[in-house]
């Protein structure tokens, strides 16, 4: 499976780029259809190296959660020109191998077609429905996980007013390699998500026996996601209460007694589905350590400040967090309960139900205190509440690829399109508006697609 997925992987790269030799020869039998297969299906999808592990880290390191000191950021330019870029908002990120922000997702993408194709293909006459259905279900979502994970650094935040045309991504429908590549608009690619995700929702079911498989409340979690980003939030506050309906779990952070290195275990209670960012040099300390600000949220009776963090001095301060658990060097891209309690209460919020957000909220925030020191919210002011929720937000689930999209779908909202800046080495970067908040599309892409870059 790991020569397949190499393999994949080239033949991708290659058609993203028109290359017309490799579009020439003749296809793999590997990669032929799987019908009349259900169990070759489900071990494509059980694939956890590509369906679960290859999801963009870089917009991690461009985020505002992270400091390099320079002498880290000199080494880390020796080592991983990705990383050490990132940080700094340069343009120069994919260009060094094939395997990246970019092309890796759309190997996952690329088993999710051919899982589809291959149900569509196959009768299965002798297997359960619930079986075939179970599988295209989880298929729909990968795919649209992923799509999901590339429109936040390779496309511009969903804006009604231009999302008819701002480019988006790449959108494969099928898992043939010799399909042309060209960028649908952000308002195309964002409809493909919602209808994904709506379908899996319907066809998954409502737990599986592992959490490296998405089920139903994974489903209505990212329905909630999408439509948060496009500001619908009526209809992202019935998906995440649907979500958490079926799976609410929450730990309480007073009953781990472990604050030393991983204290949380992998695929714990609040997990939904589970999956990691693309382990780049650069995401795992000591090549980054947390920022200053972010540590300076905490109060002294926050369990998160010991939890989530090794204080050593202001410089070097270690994050030990993840729900990827212990023993991998990734940090964790999933989908956990914690998130959903906080999309919920504000959704709430922005649609006036100001006691029932505060609720959500204070479910979440009563676990993640001293036991006894925890005073419930209740704020009436939409402008505080809302920046409350937002700050919790950021507190509670930092190191994931959850920041840089949120500050993104903030630069429209006065008080928050401000400028991050950071000096390195003596000379100063700043990430301003929403034109910063685009990665580039690796340049091989570019020039041999045809493709239009972002810059």
């Amino acid at each position: 499976m790991r020569n397949l997925t190499y393999l994949i992987l080239v033949c991708l790269c290659c058609a993203c780029v028109g290359c017309k030799k490799y579009l020439e020869a003749k296809p793999d039998e590997a990669l032929t259809l799987l019908s009349d297969n259900l169990e070759a299906v489900q071990l494509l999808l059980d694939n956890t190296t590509v369906m679960n592990t290859q999801y963009p880290a870089a917009n991690l390191l461009a985020s505002d959660d992270v400091q390099i000191s320079d002498e880290t950021w000199q080494n880390l330019y020796q080592r991983s020109i990705v990383s050490a870029n990132a940080y700094i908002w340069e343009t120069d990120l994919y260009n060094a191998s094939d395997n990246n922000d970019w092309s890796l997702p759309y190997v996952t993408v690329f088993y999710a077609n051919l899982a589809l194709e291959s149900l569509d293909a196959g009768n299965n006459a002798l297997r359960p429905a619930s079986e075939k259905t179970n599988m295209r279900g989880q298929a729909l979502f990968f795919r649209a996980f992923a799509y999901y994970q590339l429109l936040q650094q390779f496309a511009r935040a969903y804006n009604p007013q231009t999302a008819n045309t701002d480019l988006g991504i790449v959108l494969r429908p099928t898992a043939s390699i010799g399909d042309a590549s060209q960028r649908a608009t952000v308002a195309a690619c964002y409809e493909q998500l919602r209808r994904d995700f709506e379908e899996a929702a319907a066809l998954l079911n409502v737990s599986q026996i592992y959490k490296t498989r998405p089920n139903k409340g994974a489903a209505f979690a990212m329905l909630a996601k999408v439509y948060l980003l496009m500001n619908r939030f009526a209809e992202a506050s019935a998906a995440v209460e649907t979500a958490l309906q079926l799976d609410g779990a929450l730990m309480d952070y007073n009953e781990i007694t472990d604050i030393n290195t991983n204290p949380f275990e992998r695929f714990n209670e609040e997990v939904l589905f589970h999956a990691s960012l693309i382990n780049i040099t650069g995401v795992i300390y000591p090549n980054v350590a947390a920022s200053l600000d972010l540590y300076r949220l905490y109060t002294a009776n926050d369990l998160r400040k010991e939890l989530f963090f090794n204080y050593k001095d202001e410089a070097d301060i270690e994050f030990k967090g993840s729900y990827v658990g212990g023993g991998l060097n990734a940090q964790f891209g999933g989908i956990s309960n914690n998130e959903l309690y906080l999309l919920a209460a504000e959704c709430a919020i922005r649609t006036g139900q100001f006691e029932k957000g505060m609720n959500w909220l204070n479910h979440l925030l009563r676990r993640r205190y001293v036991q006894g020191t925890f005073e419930p919210l209740m704020i009436r002011d939409p402008k505080e509440a809302l920046e409350t929720i937002l700050i919790e937000r950021r507190k509670e689930l930092p190191f994931r690829n959850i920041r840089w999209a949120d500050r993104k779908r903030l630069l429209f909202e006065p008080g928050w399109n401000v400028n991050i800046m950071r000096t390195v080495a003596g000379r100063n970067f700043t990430l301003n508006m929403e034109e910063d908040y685009l990665f580039e599309i690796p340049r091989k892409v570019i020039d041999l697609g045809g493709i239009e870059d972002n810059k």
